[in-house]
């Protein structure tokens, strides 16, 4: 059974508020690495030219070209419905926290998430972003099914896998996959 969340449920609430969602109270992940001394710390959605909520408010156009080269594959994750917005603007449309360096085969990879606004249970994706060689690999969660983009090694998929666990229940059948 879907939740139906107000329209109005972020009104009046401070924008920086949204990017813990699902995070314990009190904590940012990522918190101890500003984006003054870290570019790539920043939220996902500053990184790829969105919205800031930060103080860096810079977009890094090697993310962004990444970012372009991951959502290439998606489009059977798009909508069959001419109404709903593509799928690259939903899941930028939501919360993401700061960037998080993790070492991944040896190399510092950073860990971005994205998600659609109030459907972040059902529209996501987790990513993994390579800076010196430009390279994003990443786990969508869309239409009830994970579709992995951008070849991630076994290693990646597990470390997406750990840090962003899918619930089984929203791979069902039983719920509104478009």
């Amino acid at each position: 059974m879907a939740t139906t969340v107000p329209d109005d449920v972020e009104a009046g609430v401070d924008p920086s508020v949204w990017d813990n969602e699902g995070e314990p109270e009190g904590e940012t992940p990522g918190a101890e690495i500003s984006c003054e001394q870290e570019p790539l710390a920043t939220h996902f959605f500053t990184l790829v030219g969105g919205n800031s909520v930060d103080n860096c408010g810079r977009a890094d156009p090697k993310a962004l070209a990444a970012f372009d080269a991951l959502m290439a594959g998606t489009s059977k994750a798009e909508s069959p419905d001419t109404e709903v917005p593509p799928l690259r603007d939903r899941l930028l449309s939501g919360p993401s926290a700061p960037g998080q360096p993790m070492e991944v085969d040896g190399k510092t990879w950073w860990y971005y998430s994205a998600c659609q606004a109030h459907q972040c249970n059902t529209n996501q994706l987790v990513m993994l972003y390579e800076p010196t060689q430009s390279k994003m690999v990443g786990r969508l969660l869309t239409q009830c099914k994970v579709w992995w983009l951008g070849e991630p090694t076994a290693a990646q998929r597990a470390l997406l896998d750990t840090r962003s666990p899918v619930d089984p229940a929203l791979l069902s059948d039983a719920l509104p996959c478009e």
